[in-house]
């Protein structure tokens, strides 16, 4: 098997902590992920240069004011939203608009 270069190495790093961090919300921030003090996971977020409570915001509910993960999404009527667990369920299967932001 070939070497990785740099790049490749930083992606499967990054991919590894996407995977195996903490995801929690933070009212106000929204989506964080942390080490849980793990020491690997320390090691890969100081590789990467990422502070322990890594914001996401890529990752936050596209409900305004709604600071959980977006762990789910739904067709709406003019578009589709990623969503939290609560929202989804208020937004699947209706035919209701996006949520003005």
């Amino acid at each position: 098997m070939a070497r990785k270069t740099l790049k490749e190495a930083t992606a499967i790093i990054k991919s590894l902590v996407l995977q195996f961090g903490a995801e929690h919300s933070i009212p106000g921030i929204g989506p964080v992920i942390s080490t849980m003090n793990l020491s690997a996971l320390e090691e890969a977020f100081e590789f990467l240069g990422w502070p322990d409570m890594m914001p996401m915001p890529e990752m936050k509910c596209g409900v305004p004011n709604c600071f959980e993960w977006a762990t789910c999404g739904t067709p709406c009527r003019d578009g589709y939203l990623r969503c939290c667990e609560k929202h989804f369920s208020e937004y699947s299967g209706r035919k209701r608009r996006l949520p003005k932001t």
